[in-house]
């Protein structure tokens, strides 16, 4: 029997790490002391002012989308335990990624937006159309009653257009940009959920007229 010496790689410990879902662990320090200087400041939402640690959270949440660090900040919301991103950064994420975005309509009645991939033929679009009629099927126009009984109005009823895009843009997001989005559920979305663990979401197309195709234009 033959007995050679075993030298572990210089950089064992290196290769044990994966660059693509461990990236954070290099900058965890220097996120946890920014979050140490700006945590009680304005600039930290008031769901997360004052907390290192949600702070530290929302800024690793955020990169691991590909926002900075005040972007994520501004941006992230943490709704019944779900962290959320807004609509709005979705779009953005969508159109860094190089993939193509078309708002058809957008006002106080429906949204209708529709996007292309940028591998896909440039006739294959997929569209998706939300309307006020679908929110009111789904029960979004109901104000909403704390626990302490304060009744908020439905924003739907306050920012129809505003609400109608968001949702329009999160549906056409993970149907076809799930890889840019991660899976995330923007935060008007988890602003409709009606107690913790309960979504409040349309019922089928052919039920309450919300039309989402993939068409050949």
């Amino acid at each position: 029997m033959t007995v050679e010496r075993y030298d572990p790689p210089a950089n064992r410990q290196v290769a044990l790490v994966n660059p693509t879902t461990d990236s954070w662990t290099a900058v965890l320090m220097d996120v946890v002391n920014l979050a140490e200087n700006i945590s009680g400041t304005e600039f930290v939402p008031v769901g997360l002012r004052g907390s290192v640690p949600k702070t530290v959270a929302a800024i690793l949440h955020g990169r691991e989308l590909g926002l900075p660090p005040m972007t994520a900040l501004a941006h992230t919301s943490v709704i019944n335990g779900r962290p959320g991103t807004s609509a709005e950064v979705m779009r953005a994420l969508i159109l860094q990624a190089g993939h193509d975005l078309h708002i058809e309509r957008s006002d106080a009645l429906g949204c209708t937006i529709r996007g292309r991939r940028s591998d896909w033929a440039e006739d294959r679009w997929t569209t998706v159309t939300w309307t006020i009629d679908d929110a009111a099927k789904a029960g979004l126009l109901a104000d909403k009653v704390s626990q302490n009984g304060r009744t908020s109005p439905s924003m739907y009823k306050r920012w129809p257009a505003a609400m109608l895009l968001a949702r329009a843009t999160t549906t056409l997001a993970r149907m076809i940009f799930a890889d840019v989005i991660h899976g995330m559920r923007s935060v008007e979305e988890l602003q409709d959920m009606t107690e913790p663990g309960e979504w409040v979401e349309p019922t089928p197309p052919a039920v309450t007229g919300l039309r989402i195709t993939s068409t050949r234009l």
